[in-house]
């Protein structure tokens, strides 16, 4: 018979455990430990299963999980930072690791509990060269957890736009284009956004330049947005109230019906010969042609500009003291549509005046020939530098003369905005020069009175000059159109604020 062996001496293969209670695997201290390869066994010193590489043991556990820290900016030594996550053990030690792979060891930790540990950053300030830093809690089993780019080690974002308004004078149907800027300490990056509040409708925000774009929406009177942005690199913010006012658009409102704007020019530049039909530069409602006298022949002196510096898209009518612009229906019935039927108008353009004195930018100078066997008479003058000069005769109308020594203007290379506007309800037609009001005429408020008095079927508005061909203007005219309506004080300032940029002007 054969001596049994030791049962160290045998080997087993596919060995299959059955039953529910479990396998007994040795246990013991660690000083039990034992120095084969592959060894496994329950540690009671540790209370966790391990095993042996050859070179050390290795522990079986669930490592720590970090989520998050408190607080997590660090700008000097010793910052204590709280941490927060899962199966942290007594005894675990903390690093905080920069953006290049360098460690920084905690030198003190306090494990509070299974999900929460304290740590301090170490004496010697981390470099903010290298914020971002991970935080990793490592368990005496050997096992750690990591939270990727929690801790700041540099300065909070710093704003340079200040607070409160921002975008300037925005009109409903804007192209905005307006940029908030803030800075890092440490030049790290900054990540823009709306915290609270929002934005007007249509307008959004770059979240890397910090670039407001869009189109302003539709409002039906001044509309503030307000709102609370956010400049963030890494974990650090800075947030700053801000707002954005959205203004109704006082030439582009329902009640304001415009005839005729001599803005939108099509054609090339040069000289316009007598009869030109210009009625493209004011839309489908107006046949405008030149015109000049019997005694005048050079035609040529009247040019269509399409490079003036400021005029919209470079494009305006430049007068030489000859050729007019008359302003009439393209048929009968539309004539009596568009200028004999309101009663309250207003007369809005910009214009760059030559200097010479006597000399009429728009009119409607009736002749004998009139149908209506009537003669009405309007007409707006320059005087002088310091004087503009307004009459109108007819029946039914009160003369009137507005002229003193207040008017601002300067001749050539300057332009210049001016609003006419008649209510016929209090009977006042009141001028504004640059968004301020000039003078106010007292023209009643009689039958005859209003734009109707002013128009029959035959005779035109004209550009430039009296209707008979004199007083003709010297310079140039832009952005004309007239309107059905009286615009207020308000909004003669905010379409002069509106356009004004467009012209030089500030």
């Amino acid at each position: 018979m054969t001596k049994a062996r030791d049962i160290a001496d045998f080997k087993f293969e596919n060995i299959t455990d059955t039953g529910t209670e479990g396998t007994k695997v040795a246990s013991g201290t660690t000083g039990q430990r034992g120095s084969t390869t592959g060894q496994f066994r329950f540690n009671t010193t540790t209370n966790l299963a391990e095993y042996y590489t050859g070179t050390d043991f290795k522990s079986i556990d669930a490592p720590p999980t970090v989520a998050s820290i408190n607080p997590t900016s660090a700008t000097t030594t010793g910052v204590s930072i709280v941490i927060t996550g899962t199966n942290f053990q007594t005894g675990a030690t903390v690093k905080f690791i920069g953006n290049d792979g360098t460690e920084y060891a905690s030198p003190s930790v306090t494990v509070n509990s299974s999900t929460q540990v304290t740590a301090t950053t170490p004496a010697s300030l981390l470099p903010s060269s290298k914020e971002p830093y991970d935080v990793q809690v490592s368990n005496t089993s050997g096992l750690s957890g990591t939270g990727t780019d929690l801790l700041d080690t540099g300065g909070v974002p710093a704003w340079s736009t200040a607070s409160g308004q921002i975008g300037g004078n925005i009109i409903e149907g804007d192209a905005v284009s307006t940029t908030v800027s803030a800075s890092d300490p440490d030049g790290t990056a900054i990540v823009y956004s709306v915290v609270s509040g929002s934005l007007p409708s249509g307008l959004s925000i770059n979240s890397s330049s910090g670039a407001i774009t869009g189109t302003a929406p539709s409002v039906s009177g001044d509309t503030t947005s307000s709102f609370t942005l956010r400049a963030a690199s890494g974990n650090d913010n800075t947030d700053r109230a801000f707002n954005i006012v959205v203004k109704e658009n006082p030439v582009i409102q329902t009640n304001l019906n415009y005839d005729w704007r001599a803005v939108d020019f099509s054609g090339s530049a040069g000289t316009i010969s007598s009869g030109t039909n210009v009625g493209s530069c004011f839309g489908s409602r107006v046949n405008a042609s030149v015109f000049s006298g019997s005694s005048d022949t050079n035609y040529g002196d009247l040019t269509f500009t399409t490079n003036d510096s400021y005029a919209p898209s470079g494009k305006c009518f430049t007068f030489a003291n000859n050729g007019v612009v008359q302003i009439q229906a393209n048929s009968q019935a539309n004539y009596n549509t568009y200028f004999n039927s309101p009663s309250s108008y207003t007369w809005v353009m910009w214009f760059d005046w030559g200097g010479n004195s006597r000399e009429g930018f728009y009119s409607r100078y009736g002749t004998s020939g009139d149908t209506d066997g009537t003669i009405y008479h309007f007409n707006h003058m320059m005087d002088s530098t310091t004087q503009f000069h307004y009459n109108q005769s007819g029946p039914n109308l009160a003369a009137a003369n507005l002229s003193n020594g207040t008017w601002q203007i300067t001749s050539g290379n300057q332009w210049q905005h001016i609003v006419i506007s008649y209510d016929h309800t209090t009977g006042d037609q009141k001028w504004y020069i640059d968004g301020s009001l000039y003078g106010t005429v007292a023209m009643g408020t009689n039958g005859g009175s209003g734009m109707s008095a002013y128009n029959n079927n035959q005779t035109p508005h004209t550009l430039g000059g009296r209707t008979d061909d004199t007083q003709k203007f010297t310079g140039k005219i832009a952005e004309a159109r007239t309107y059905r309506a009286a615009l207020s004080a308000s909004q003669v300032s905010a379409e002069w604020t509106a356009t004004k940029g467009n012209y030089g002007r500030s």
